[in-house]
């Protein structure tokens, strides 16, 4: 669902996720791995209530699993057996969809895919985010007419540029170039 905010265009991630679980259970139990904050904000309940209120959702808050992946050290017993302790929860309540409500945890997709079992289908924003990104730019006539090239890009962050530029380049797996630091104040104020 795209929502216009400060002016920009907004495309959520926690609606589609919600959509892609609710298609995907077989049961109709559906676990969310999230940040703290992510749970306690109530959003993926309400987003997968609103797709089906028969669905229910087990949250988990994950307080370590993203600095853990964000550290990018070799993972080692206590890592796994991080990631083991927010899986089990989720075993226990025996749900065949996992959401990742973060967007680090798609990293460790292989080990959590592991933990959880092969039955088990994990969800993530990036495809259906994808599509949005898509579907708002040809909407506006705004897509990459270039079919011989990549396209071109940019990076906003309101943290740490070097931190960001290290880490995305990791998680992307590509040089990101410029990376320009905005504050927030300073994009609530043009709006």
């Amino acid at each position: 669902m795209q929502q216009t905010t400060l002016g920009l265009d907004v495309l959520g991630v926690v609606r589609p996720e919600a959509i892609r679980a609710v298609a995907a259970t077989r049961s109709g139990r559906i676990g969310l791995l999230a940040t703290p904050t992510t749970v306690a904000s109530g959003a993926y309940e309400r987003a997968v209530a609103a797709v089906d209120p028969h669905v229910t959702l087990h949250a988990v808050p994950c307080p370590t699993l993203a600095s853990i992946i964000q550290a990018g050290d070799q993972f080692d017993e206590q890592a796994v057996a991080a990631v083991r302790e927010v899986c089990e929860p989720l075993k226990a309540a025996g749900v065949d969809t996992v959401i990742l409500g973060c967007t680090h945890y798609p990293l460790i997709s292989p080990l959590l895919q592991r933990m959880l079992g092969p039955e088990v289908t994990l969800v993530s924003s990036g495809a259906a985010l994808a599509r949005q990104v898509e579907h708002a730019l040809s909407t506006r006539a705004l897509e990459n007419p270039r079919t011989d090239g990549e396209g071109d890009y940019m990076f906003l962050c309101t943290g740490d540029v070097d931190a960001f530029r290290e880490l995305g380049t990791r998680f992307l797996q590509m040089p990101l170039g410029t990376v320009e630091r905005v504050e927030l104040a300073a994009v609530e104020a043009l709006a």
